[in-house]
This record gives C-alpha cells, sequence and structure tokens, in this order.
C-alpha cells in the first residue's frame, strides 16, 4: 500500500491499491471497490488501521491496530 495512489471518493480520503487497484478509506481502512479481486482465503478484504496523533509536531502511531468498537475512528479522528 506504501505505492498506492491517494485520492478521494465522495469527499472520502482514499488509497487505490497498486497491483489490484482496490480503493481503501484511509479512515476506516475498509475496501471501497473490488475490482474484481477477492481476498485469499482466511484474510480480510478490508486493511488493518492504527490510531494515530499528533502531539507537538510529533506523528504518534499505536503499537497495535484497532479492533472491534475501535476499529471506527471517532468523528474529526484519523
Amino acid at each position: 500500500m506504501s505505492r498506492g495512489i491517494v485520492g478521494t471518493r465522495g469527499g472520502v480520503p482514499t488509497v487505490a491499491g497498486p497491483m489490484y487497484k482496490q480503493v481503501f478509506d484511509l479512515a476506516t481502512g475498509r475496501c471501497l471497490d473490488k475490482v474484481g479481486f477477492e481476498p485469499v482465503d482466511g484474510s480480510a478484504e478490508d486493511l488493518a488501521t492504527w490510531a494515530v496523533e499528533v502531539r507537538d509536531g510529533v506523528v504518534h502511531v499505536a503499537s497495535r491496530p484497532r479492533t472491534g468498537a475501535d476499529a471506527t475512528p471517532r468523528s474529526g479522528a484519523p
């Protein structure tokens, strides 16, 4: 995903995967467009997301991905 194309879809920040061109919501990791690609058995179609916070100009990323109720970011939170 680091080489994906960043853009927006309906005002939602997105990234398009460089290999299969699926489009993902950057805030939630939800796959918005599979483009005919099905995930390998046992794999999720959505991307994991991590909580991110900027404090005093330094970006802090959580050490574990969001899960369950924490998987959907709060309004205004990345």
